[in-house]
């Protein structure tokens, strides 16, 4: 039902740390006595979780129109990507995500867009676009929960370029798995053609194996 759909959707992780921070957000512009913010908006805010698991995209469009400026920029826009997606509309969802990516925009949403866009890329069999995608998402956040998600989809993908194989070993090593760090390390130093002066600081760098 509406409630288990909810709690999906609050149990994601990735989703979840954004909410909090814009309940924290929200609620310090309320006490500062600059907006209004009612159980109701909140409420209003899985009404369109619901209708993207279904991939209506109608009846998403129609339920953010009344939503709170913050809310459609950020929670409501990555539903409307997922209606789009769940209702296998690739065309569609590959142009909301390419303008995410364009716009003024947080790091993490530009982040989450290139990430979207190398998925549904995978899916219509576009390696190559896929394999920029990810790269792009590193690049757009790379301290990120979001870019090692990037990285892992992105080290599946045969033929890496030197430079795509350095940046998905240092993401791993920022994330503690020094296995995968050093791999993604020993793959760019072995790989030819490397710029020598730019392949000397990375034998030094940590987790690096002797």
């Amino acid at each position: 039902g509406t409630s288990g759909v909810a709690r999906g959707d609050m149990l994601d992780w990735r989703a979840e740390e954004r909410f909090v921070r814009i309940v924290h957000e929200r609620m310090a512009r309320l006490y500062a006595g600059r907006s209004r913010m009612h159980a109701g908006d909140w409420l209003r805010l899985f009404s369109p979780a619901v209708a993207a698991t279904k991939g209506d995209i109608a009846g998403v469009t129609s339920r953010i129109s009344g939503l709170d400026s913050i809310l459609v920029e950020d929670w409501a826009w990555r539903t409307r990507l997922r209606a789009y997606r769940n209702a296998d509309d690739r065309a569609g969802a590959l142009r909301l995500a390419r303008a995410a990516t364009e716009s003024p925009t947080s790091a993490r949403q530009k982040a989450e867009a290139w990430r979207a866009i190398g998925e549904i890329e995978l899916q219509r069999g576009d390696t190559a676009a896929a394999k920029t995608a990810f790269s792009n998402t590193l690049a757009a956040w790379p301290f990120s929960d979001v870019a090692l998600d990037a990285a892992r989809q992105l080290s599946a993908l045969p033929r890496l370029t030197a430079r795509q194989h350095l940046e998905i070993g240092r993401i791993y090593l920022r994330f503690g798995d020094a296995t995968r760090g050093r791999d993604g390390l020993v793959r760019y130093l072995k790989a030819s053609g490397i710029d020598a002066h730019t392949a000397q600081p990375v034998r030094y760098e940590p987790g690096r194996s002797t």
